[in-house]
């Protein structure tokens, strides 16, 4: 009698116990897990706030024309511009073609790549349609390969500085910014002039991103070109660039949208799929097809090719665009889906992984 009376006892006290445990267990965990979630769509909101705003100054000031298409005039109306574009294609093919690495005077200065095209510009026997009162307009097409050129090239000077590659992403904005401006005033522009102009967007960049002190000077740049530009000469440059565009030189890129997109998208989003939106942000980077989209569009169809390309369920990707509503022009968007099968086809020539 005694033991059932203890054993009562036990249970009677022992049950109660473990249920109240449970019970506030239990609390705790949802009061964690609502404060986990309150948490998270408080952070959700800022980013969505930002991106908003993001999206709001791209369109105020940081879009481009696309200025090779309004150029086409200017090289029909020369008789001679076949001619003349066989010479400048020969003569542009210098610009990057065989980049070398010359080690600089100072030995605390790393090595960089020296721009040759400077050199064959003096020593070149194609020079006369480009420099003084010989001056002729040039056709989108040769402007374009410039413009890759030079982006190469701006890609090997950060490489060797150890300068992050975005930096280049913003230089280009700028350049191609300014150029849009520059090609409305009907003066050709010459391809040391696009040379000097993309050194001085760099130039910029690095000096907008790059922590005291920087990599890379004006004086570096200017013993790359050989001594070809002087030091006045990108300084000046830097004046009428900053005045021609109001000082609206912070522009978000587009792999700076994917890092937006990426905090909002459903699933934790892995390695691989960052290092494809980088891929895909540096291939429509090069590719003038872009020149006049939106970075937030060029990120957001990077972001849901990478996307597909991790396997991920469609439902996972229509949950990440109803989210977008009424931040983003998303879904039957003509603008978007054009970029979006751009996208596509430029990783899948890129790489048959993608």
């Amino acid at each position: 009698m005694s033991q059932i009376s203890c054993d009562s006892y036990e249970i009677g006290q022992v049950t109660p116990s473990s249920e109240t445990h449970v019970s506030m267990q239990t609390n705790y965990t949802n009061m964690h897990r609502s404060q986990s979630l309150s948490v998270l769509e408080s952070q959700l909101d800022d980013t969505r706030e930002r991106l908003r705003c993001l999206i709001r100054q791209e369109a105020e000031h940081y879009l481009c024309e696309d200025y090779l298409q309004g150029m086409c005039h200017l090289q029909s109306s020369h008789d001679n511009r076949k001619a003349q574009s066989s010479l400048a294609v020969e003569e542009c093919a210098r610009i990057v073609s065989d980049l070398a690495f010359s080690s600089s005077a100072d030995d605390s200065m790393p090595t960089y790549p020296s721009s040759v095209c400077v050199k064959d510009f003096a020593d070149s026997q194609v020079r006369a349609p480009f420099i003084g009162e010989t001056k002729s307009a040039v056709g989108p097409n040769l402007v374009g390969f410039w413009r890759q050129q030079m982006l190469d090239w701006s890609h090997l000077v950060l490489d060797s500085f150890g300068i992050d590659r975005d930096v280049a992403a913003v230089a280009f904005n700028v350049l191609d910014r300014y150029v849009a401006k520059e090609t409305q005033s009907n003066i050709p522009i010459t391809r040391e002039d696009f040379q000097l102009f993309s050194m001085t967007a760099l130039f910029i960049a690095v000096k907008l991103l790059e922590s005291y002190p920087r990599k890379l000077s004006a004086d570096s740049l200017v013993g790359m070109s050989r001594g070809f530009y002087a030091t006045e000469d990108i300084l000046q440059t830097e004046q009428e660039i900053l005045k021609s565009l109001g000082f609206f030189l912070n522009p978000t890129t587009t792999i700076g949208f994917c890092r937006l997109f990426w905090d909002m998208f459903p699933l934790a989003v892995s390695f691989q799929f960052q290092l494809t939106c980088h891929s895909i942000a540096e291939i429509a980077l090069k590719d003038t097809f872009f020149l006049a989209r939106k970075p937030s569009t060029v990120g957001l169809a990077a972001v849901m090719h990478a996307s597909r390309l991790e396997g991920h369920a469609d439902s996972v990707r229509e949950t990440f665009l109803s989210d977008l509503r009424g931040t983003i022009s998303v879904g039957d968007n003509d603008d978007f889906n054009a970029v979006y099968q751009r996208v596509r086809l430029l990783s899948e020539a890129q790489s048959p992984s993608f």
